[in-house]
């Protein structure tokens, strides 16, 4: 037997029907599927598809010519051509798992998530152990936000192929959304194991630590891990730079801050998280460039100036310019109420206390259990002439902190404006407690 005659047989071994078609026509198929073999060996796709239409317009009974049309044209990207043959192929034989895969990456490249859906799970009747198929069921419930029904089928996938890092990395991504974090750190690892130089589990475990767990040493941890494998990563460098801030590093978090907005001389919380890093660091210009730099790029942004105002009032105490910083913010987040506590507090400090009374009472409404608030509101009402009204303001402040030496030092002298020498006597063995300087103070005015 020749070797043409034996290729033909072999050919013929996958062509359905074909004993019905004529010798010649035979011959010309076994032919076509020749050179269409060689187009796919050859990656010639659009070629291949071609080769395999003529196959199958010669004979529609023909499922792998169908399966191969639609195959071709998934790598070709000519999703929505790729779905008709698909089609054809799965009727023609509705147990090819592969044709059904097939199938549903084609729906699921043109977004028909719920098609898509379908034709895996189609497949995974006749071939359970896909893991492919496994991965995409669970891939495609994530997209639904169905994160639930979403965990069997990827640890399925993970199951059948340990080694598969997207899928553990989406199954990951599940625990995360479930609020399994745990398991969530524990798939990130082994994905980060399995590829030791790819930064996405490896930030994304710091993520966890950093935004969920508010583990901030864990998250500095992975972030500088991660930056280790890309230091251009200008996300993870200001994630970095904001850890070491809650960690109260503020030295440490000056470097990636300034390489975050060097990578990326846009990024406006980063200058914002530069500049609060300064002003803790008690580097009052640096503070105010970082955070004016913030306004530029975002003239409308609440937080820088509510940061320069910080600068002002609690490390230069210059109250008129922070009180205007604090104003400014506020026509962009007008019931921030820790602008409106410290603007009463600052004109407070000024002994203006009319201009101190309604920020200081919005501040209340807005932080009704802040003893600060309704300490600073006595001072007002004190400064006013207002002592019954001091006094209970006091008292509302000391019932949220009762360990306030000064709260109680200022009640006493309330008591003592408003005759109440019991009140005040009160008060002033409460400090000999507390503050035996503050309570020698309080007797010179009681006597």
């Amino acid at each position: 037997m020749s070797s043409l005659i034996v290729t033909v047989v072999l050919i013929a071994a996958w062509l359905p029907g074909l004993h019905a078609v004529p010798v010649q026509q035979r011959a010309d198929t076994a032919a076509i599927l020749k050179q269409a073999e060689a187009a796919l060996e050859a990656r010639r796709y659009a070629d291949a598809a071609d080769l395999f239409k003529r196959v199958y317009s010669a004979d529609t009974s023909n499922q792998r010519a169908a399966y191969q049309i639609g195959w071709c044209y998934n790598e070709l990207e000519r999703f929505s051509e790729a779905i008709p043959p698909l089609q054809n192929a799965v009727r023609l034989k509705p147990s090819d798992a592969a044709a059904y895969r097939e199938l549903g990456y084609a729906y699921r490249k043109l977004n028909r998530y719920s098609d898509s859906l379908m034709a895996y799970q189609d497949s995974l009747k006749t071939d359970p152990d896909s893991a492919n198929a496994q991965y995409n069921v669970g891939w495609l419930y994530n997209e639904q936000e169905k994160y639930a029904e979403a965990i069997h089928p990827l640890q399925e996938a993970v199951r059948l192929d340990p080694k598969n890092v997207d899928a553990l990395i989406d199954l990951a991504y599940t625990y995360r959304q479930l609020a399994r974090y745990d398991d969530a750190i524990a798939a990130y690892t082994k994905a980060a194991d399995l590829e030791p130089n790819v930064v996405g589990p490896v930030s994304e475990i710091g993520n966890i630590y950093f935004s969920y767990l508010r583990q901030y040493d864990n998250a500095v941890t992975s972030y500088q891990r991660s930056l280790t494998l890309d230091p251009k990563d200008s996300t993870v460098q200001y994630n970095l730079g904001w850890a070491l801030n809650e960690l109260t590093k503020y030295k440490e978090a000056i470097a990636p801050l300034k390489e975050a907005t060097r990578l990326k001389p846009d990024y406006v919380v980063a200058f914002d998280e530069l500049g609060y890093a300064y002003y803790k660091l008690g580097q009052n210009d640096e503070a105010i460039t970082a955070y004016t730099q913030s306004i530029k790029l975002k003239p409308d942004g609440h937080t820088p100036y509510f940061g320069i105002a910080d600068v002002y009032f609690y490390n230069l105490k210059n109250y008129p310019d922070a009180i205007a910083q604090y104003r400014e913010g506020l026509r962009y987040k007008a019931d921030h109420p820790t602008a409106l506590k410290n603007i009463g507090w600052a004109y407070n400090e000024m002994e203006k206390y009319d201009e101190a009374l309604s920020p200081l009472q919005e501040a209340m409404r807005l932080l009704p259990n802040d003893a600060l608030v309704h300490t600073e509101l006595g001072v007002t009402y004190a400064g006013l002439g207002r002592d019954k009204d001091a006094a209970e303001a006091y008292k509302a402040s000391i019932r949220l902190d009762p360990k306030n030496a000064q709260t109680h030092y200022n009640l006493g002298l309330s008591y003592v404006k408003l005759g109440d020498r019991a009140g005040a006597e009160q008060e002033y063995q409460i400090l000999l407690t507390m503050d035996s300087e503050k309570a020698r103070n309080l007797r010179a005015h009681i006597d």
